[in-house]
Parts: structure tokens; sequence; C-alpha cells
């Protein structure tokens, strides 16, 4: 091979190089949204030719926003961005940039509670979800499966209308096979019974359960079912709600799935503590709305269900529903957690099965112990993945120079999920405090605005309080203590 040649091979593939790069950073320039990490991709692109923009090719983009977004797009019946469908409209006024809410039923329903401090707070909700807070809810809080399954059992076997069903897992073992044959039973009464699962979450326990539920002829969907062929496995984009809507008229929503690991044994113990709710009221015009929305989104066409709207007041709560997709823009529920940390001033109480908090979650909760919140956080002392288990230990010294206190809560597992600021207000329901939760799943809480709401919350916080171990700082970790808790921490998001 000649000089001439072998010098305009070098030179092609500089050049190529050179493309390949400037289009891999001008790509991170607009997606990344940590400077840091498009300064370390740049320098990597630069000094690794050819290969730099293969790795970032690999692995710099973030395809679970892109899918999602690309998912969301092809569907236009709903509103993706918060979730709701059009069925049932509770959506406030719009507003223009700058100008304040003007949303005086809010204004004298907070003030009649003597919550007008929260006033900024429910603007800030109500910026994100575009969803006015609905007025005159009742909202039951029902412990673990224990007390949830037989209530859902009992709605829905007096259901006359129709049933809406959502889970993340739903596993056909006894309270499964129960609840199927509920359903089944109320189909043949000519109830329309519709099921939507999530195309991972039936994974967790075999037989599949969707297939089962289809050979028995109830109308079933899966939400982003798990392929083994091109396209690609999307297992990342995983539906987390938990839904039961009964003729519009009430609702069950929180963290229970439909496993037995949430009902007692024989023993009396569960595998799993968590929390649900009943909720009755105007609010379960936004529930079902949710669900129309993912159906449509699963199935891609309308729910074909005539949704029962209601507004008849069923108790003094102001409820509303805020829900989140992960796309860029759209994380509701991490904004809707900053905004209420934000807002207390005298105490905060979290319960989280995992905690690994984004910087500005974070950032948020050190913020309000400097001005002197008493923050108490509770988890689990035995995570049911080792590997998270790891990651969350990474945060928890990061913490305590704050003042915030955590807690350990013993066996079983513990599976709630809510957060309560000053006595007030509550944002319950499906969503963990870490990056699957807040910036990889489709999730969906219930915000409340209500103290008598809030008390039964705050007792059982404090009775679970009381049976914790305070977590103390810990001893200096040694060097691969500290690889193994950063590596949890690096993969958290993908398990």
């Amino acid at each position: 091979m000649s000089t001439g040649t072998l010098v305009l091979i070098l030179l092609a593939v500089l050049t190529l190089h050179v493309v390949l790069s400037l289009w891999a950073i001008g790509h991170a320039l607009l997606n990344k949204e940590n400077p840091r990490s498009v300064m370390g991709w740049a320098f990597f692109l630069v000094g690794l030719p050819l290969l730099g923009p293969l790795f970032y090719r690999m692995f710099g983009i973030n395809r679970v926003q892109r899918r999602a977004m690309k998912l969301l797009n092809q569907h236009d019946g709903a509103d993706y961005s918060t979730g709701f469908g059009s069925d049932v409209d509770n959506k406030p006024p719009k507003r223009e940039p700058g100008k304040k809410n003007s949303n005086s039923g809010d204004v004298k329903a907070l003030e009649q509670r003597q919550l007008d401090k929260l006033l900024p707070l429910a603007n800030s909700c109500a910026g994100i979800t575009g969803l006015a807070l609905t007025h005159g809810n009742q909202v039951e809080l029902l412990h673990c499966g224990t007390e949830a399954f037989p209530a859902m059992l009992e709605e829905i076997e007096a259901a006359e209308h129709y049933v809406l069903l959502q889970s993340y897992i739903f596993a056909i073992d006894n309270i499964g096979q129960q609840i199927t044959n509920a359903l089944l039973a109320a189909q043949e009464r000519g109830v329309e019974v519709r099921v939507l699962i999530d195309g991972m979450g039936e994974w967790q326990q075999l037989p599949i359960t969707s297939w089962k539920l289809r050979r028995k002829g109830i109308s079933v969907a899966r939400f982003i079912p798990i392929k083994f062929f091109l396209p690609p496995l999307r297992v990342n984009l995983r539906n987390h709600r938990k839904l039961l809507v009964v003729d519009g008229k009430v609702a069950f929503t929180g963290g229970v799935n439909v496993i037995d690991d949430h009902w007692p044994k024989p023993d009396g113990v569960t595998n799993t503590q968590d929390i649900h709710f009943r909720v009755r009221g105007p609010v379960c015009n936004q529930l079902q709305s949710a669900f129309a929305a993912d159906w449509e989104f699963a199935c891609q066409e309308p729910l074909k269900i005539s949704l029962h709207g209601t507004e008849e007041p069923h108790g003094e709560t102001l409820a509303r529903v805020i829900t989140d997709v992960p796309v860029r823009g759209e994380l509701g529920l991490l904004r809707a957690y900053i905004a209420a940390i934000n807002a207390a001033t005298d105490s905060i109480r979290i319960f989280t099965p995992y905690f690994l908090p984004p910087e500005a979650l974070s950032s948020a909760l050190s913020a309000a112990a400097l001005r002197g919140v008493r923050i108490d956080i509770i988890v689990p002392s035995k995570i049911d993945h080792k590997v998270v288990e790891w990651g969350c230990q990474r945060f928890y010294s990061d913490l305590y120079p704050f003042g915030i206190r955590l807690w350990q809560q013993p066996p079983p597992f513990a599976h709630t999920k809510m957060l309560v600021v000053d006595q007030s207000y509550a944002l319950v329901g499906s969503c963990n405090l870490d990056p699957r939760s807040l910036e990889l799943n489709f999730e969906m809480n219930i915000e409340l605005y209500d103290g008598a709401a809030c008390k039964p919350l705050i007792e059982f916080f404090d009775e679970r309080l009381e049976k914790s171990t305070a977590l103390q700082p810990s001893s200096e970790l040694s060097t691969l203590q500290q690889l193994k808790c950063s590596l949890g921490w690096m993969l958290s998001p993908y398990l």
C-alpha cells in the first residue's frame, strides 16, 4: 500500500471520527441534563477515535424516554402528559404563565379548613397536573390485603355497571382466584369488566394471568407487553399503578398488588406490609379517567364503556390525582414531592420501601431540615432486592449531618409509600422514592388536603416508628463496601 493511499485512509477515518463525535456531542448538549455528564462524554468521544461515538450510541442515549415519547405520541385520544382522558372533565380554567391561580373554590375550601397556608402547594400541583382539587371526598385507610381485599371483593360483588381493575402484579393464587371469580360473577350478571396488567409485572409469578383471564372470557389488556423479538425488550417502561373503580362511585388505590404476599399466612403474618385506600366522591372521576387513558394506551383504542361521573359528596377531604409518565418535562410526582417538602413548616413523615432520592429531592429534604422541620423516614430493615439495598445505604449517611432521622422497620417487608406534611397534607399511592418510580415508571398518587384524613396516616406512621430501630451513621466503610453501595446506586434504575 502506497504512502498516499495510507494518508487518504487515515484522513477518511479522521473525518468520519470528527463527524460522528460532533454529532454525539451535539446530541449530548441537547439531551443531557447534567453538564458534567456532557463534559465527560465530550472528552471520551474526542479521546477514543471511532469507538467513542460507538459507545455513546450504545450507552449514552436515554432510549427509555425516547421510546416512551414515541409510544405516547402514537396515541392522541387522551392527554397522556397528565394521564387523563376526556370522559370526565375535571380541569380548572387554563392559566396564563406568570398569573396566579384564581380558583376561588379551592381558596375558600382551604380557608374553611384552616389550611390556607397550603394554597401555594395546591396551586403548584394544579399547575403540575392541570387538574382542580375535588371537594367532598371520603378516603379510608386500609391496612394491607387483610382489609383491602375483602373490601374490594365486596364492591365488585355489588357492581351494577362496570368494574375497572388495574394492577402491576395480578397473580392467580388464592386471593387472585377469589378476585377472578368475583369478576366472572359480575360479568355474568351484565357488568362490564376490564382488567389492565403491566406487561412486565405479569411475569412476576407464573402462570401468566392475562392468558388465564382471556380464556375465561374477561376483557384484559397488557401494558407494554414483553417482546422476545424485534423491537427489543422494553422492560424499563412499566406501569406500576394499582387501581380498582366500581361504577364510578368507589375506587381503591395504593400500593397493594393482587397477590398472596399481602394476605395473612396461617400464623397471621403477611410477607409484605402495605397500605391501600378506599375512596368515594368526585376524585373517582379523575381515577377512572386515568384508567381510561392507560387502557387506550395499551389497546390503541378508546375504552368502550360509558363512565359514570359523580359529583355527590361523601366526605370533607380535598383530593387530587397526580400521575407520572417517563418523559422529560412530565415527571409530575417528583415535582409534587419537592413542592410538598418545600411547603413543610413543622414536620415531614416519609414511609418508603426504597429510598434513593434524586439530587433535587435530597436537596429539598436537606433544606427543610435546615429550616427546622422535623423529618422522619422509615425504611425496611431488609429490602427484597439486595442490590437496591446496597444503593439505599449510599444515601443514608448523607442525611445525618442535617438532622434527618432514619428508621428501620423490622420484618415483614415494608412496601408502604406515604408522605405526610405538617399533619394536614398527604401524598399516597404507588410511587416509591427511587429513580425507577420517579423517572421510569408510570405511577399514580393521590394528594389529600385534610387534617382528618391525615390523622390515621400519622397514627399508623407513629405506631410503626415505635417498633422501628434508629439507623445510626455508618462507621467508616471499607473501600469494598463503598464500591458495593455505589454499584447498587448505579444499577438501581434498572432493577
